[in-house]
């Protein structure tokens, strides 16, 4: 067994909460590297605008985790698909369009530009930890289906 193999098995069989520990770590991770930019343009106010930035993107990326946590029926995953995209996208962007809007020093620090990256950080984390938690078909299974038109 490889080490990819073994790390996708471990996140397959990841509890949620271990999921969003995960996406915790890899927004924080992003949030350290973009501090540093956010304090050459603002000092400690633009230091806040990426931390403000990576608190709206672990927002929407563990509520969009908690969803797909609760909702596993296959009946429900067009529900799932759209109230999670509105949550991964809705979120960040309408708080984009609020602070935007409202002006004042956190649009001044960068805010909107420190969620983009912050955002795309977000969705790969959780893309990953989402797609690794499907069931994978077993190699002996067929899942073809036998209908036969007339």
């Amino acid at each position: 067994m490889t080490a990819t193999t073994r790390w996708k098995q471990r996140l397959q069989e990841a509890s949620p909460t271990v999921r969003a520990l995960l996406l915790t770590a890899a927004l924080l991770a992003a949030g350290l590297v973009l501090s540093p930019f956010g304090y050459s343009q603002a000092q400690w106010l633009g230091v806040g605008a990426v931390g403000i930035a990576c608190g709206v993107c672990l927002l929407a990326g563990l509520s969009a985790l908690l969803l797909q946590s609760l909702v596993r029926q296959p009946q429900l995953a067009m529900l799932q698909v759209m109230i999670g995209f509105f949550l991964r996208m809705g979120l960040p962007l309408g708080f984009c369009f609020i602070v935007y809007g409202i002006g004042g020093p956190l649009v001044d620090a960068g805010l909107v530009f420190y969620l983009m990256p912050l955002y795309l950080v977000m969705l790969a984390a959780e893309t990953l930890l989402l797609l690794s938690g499907l069931e994978q078909p077993r190699s002996g299974s067929t899942s073809r289906s036998t209908t036969h038109l007339d």
